[in-house]
């Protein structure tokens, strides 16, 4: 779920993602996938391979599963890869914690949270 519900309906099971759920990944020079340190320049975060999501819990009780992209080369506004990297990289612009929820975004009021009434 990348977006809050607007209204509280009850005890639900469903987390949201944080930009501590995400782990990016590049190739080295023999095309393996190694992490890409939380740490790291945007530039390096920007020109990810591949980034998985951490669930750390579903609907349907499994605990810890994870969803992994590999990047559309040539695809900067369509790949799955690049559009997660810009959304970590606007937050960290305005946040060093990795505790922020990916649905964040600052405007003149301050920290708001897309919405499901918002799309």
């Amino acid at each position: 779920k990348y977006t809050t519900k607007t209204k509280r309906r009850g005890q639900t099971r469903t987390r949201q993602f944080w930009v501590k759920d995400v782990t990016f990944f590049r190739r080295n020079g023999d095309g393996d996938l190694v992490i890409v340190p939380a740490s790291a320049s945007n530039d390096e975060i920007q020109r990810a391979s591949a980034a998985t999501l951490r669930i750390s819990n579903q609907k349907n009780g499994h605990l810890v599963a994870c969803v992994h992209q590999e990047e559309i080369v040539g695809e900067y506004w369509t790949c799955h890869v690049k559009a997660l990297a810009r959304r970590v990289l606007y937050i960290r612009r305005h946040t060093s914690d990795r505790n922020t929820l990916l649905c964040a975004y600052w405007d003149d009021v301050g920290r708001g949270y897309v919405t499901d009434g918002l799309i």
